[in-house]
């Protein structure tokens, strides 16, 4: 019994990461204009690429004045309950043990709740310990320097276009959104941004 609930926590770890990684994509798609719109509450309004994007703490969330779970916004909650509910019914389906589903989604939401949402507030706070810690400074370091690239590189349709993975840049690198450094300043992109999201202001 162990080895399977081992099993099925690397699982669910490794969805996590996966299905971050599309759903933050899905995120600056604007195929769902919602989601895209009160995700970019944090990308134009809070941590606009001309805004310092690392700042002396609290981390500022983009869920004040709306409906959130502390600093995560319905843009997440959202798609993952959903893909928590699709993943029960799946493993379920297939025959696995309640223990053996409660590893998997458990794991998954312990994955997301380090490294997508504190990793990622982290990245935004100036003196965090992350930044001190032994064996993590060089790890977070690199971590926070892909992110802000994530911030401020825009495609010319005013589109994030890379580093989409928050923590680590595996999927990054597997599908290739991987930047591993900075790019001219895309002004026409930003414009073609705070047009399409002008009612957010």
């Amino acid at each position: 019994m162990v080895p399977r609930l081992l099993i099925a926590a690397a699982a669910g770890c490794a969805f996590a990461e996966v299905y971050g990684y599309w759903l933050h994509i899905l995120l600056h798609s604007n195929r769902i204009e919602f989601l895209s719109r009160d995700h970019m509450l944090h990308h134009l309004v809070i941590y606009g690429p001309r805004q310092p994007l690392v700042r002396p703490g609290p981390y500022l969330s983009s869920t004040k004045g709306r409906l959130g779970l502390g600093a995560i916004g319905l843009e997440w909650l959202v798609p993952v309950v959903l893909a928590i509910l699709a993943c029960l019914a799946l493993l379920r389906a297939c025959g696995a043990a309640w223990p053996t589903a409660a590893a998997f989604v458990g794991a998954s939401l312990a994955w997301s709740s380090v490294f997508f949402n504190y990793v990622h507030d982290a990245t935004h706070i100036k003196g965090i310990w992350l930044e001190q810690a032994p064996l993590l400074r060089s790890w977070f370091a690199t971590t926070r320097r892909l992110h802000i690239l994530h911030h401020t590189v825009l495609d010319d349709e005013g589109h994030m276009a890379a580093n989409f993975g928050i923590s680590f840049a595996l999927c990054d690198r597997l599908f290739g959104t991987f930047l591993a450094a900075a790019r001219p300043f895309n002004e026409s992109g930003l414009r073609a941004a705070l047009r399409r999201y002008s009612y957010i202001f």
